[in-house]
């Protein structure tokens, strides 16, 4: 079964995460839209949760996971290595996404091409960016 896809939002959220809307589980929701290297637009959802947990969903892109924390970068965004549960393999699986801190409603998202991947551009080289907005 595929996780609910929280791309509705308001009332949506509490038929998508029912548990999350009655107990308050989790600490903010952000939407976007991405625009990868290659000029391709997708929606973003991320979900953070009060106890470190955070989940990604894309979609216009039809996949989305969990999101596995690692070590801040030398800016102090969030890193995580995604682990896609579903939309595989029609969306790349592995990816580093990192997280700017809020600033206000908004937030920075930056996505890396595992390295490991045919054709990846350098490291550190962004694969794609989006500015996400805190969903209220």
């Amino acid at each position: 079964m595929r996780p609910a896809r929280r791309f509705l939002f308001g009332a949506a959220i509490a038929f998508a995460c029912p548990a999350a809307a009655q107990d308050q589980e989790f600490h903010s929701v952000w939407h976007g839209i991405g625009t990868q290297d290659n000029g391709e637009l997708w929606t973003i959802e991320l979900v953070l949760y009060k106890d470190g947990r955070a989940e990604i969903d894309y979609p216009t892109s039809d996949c989305g996971g969990r999101l596995e924390p690692l070590a801040a970068d030398a800016t102090g965004a969030t890193r995580f290595r995604e682990a896609l549960t579903y939309g595989v393999p029609g969306c790349i699986d592995g990816g580093i996404v990192a997280i700017g801190e809020p600033s206000g409603d908004r937030r920075d998202y930056t996505w890396f091409y595992p390295e490991d991947y045919p054709g990846a551009p350098p490291t550190g080289q962004p694969g794609a960016n989006a500015i996400l907005q805190l969903f209220r």
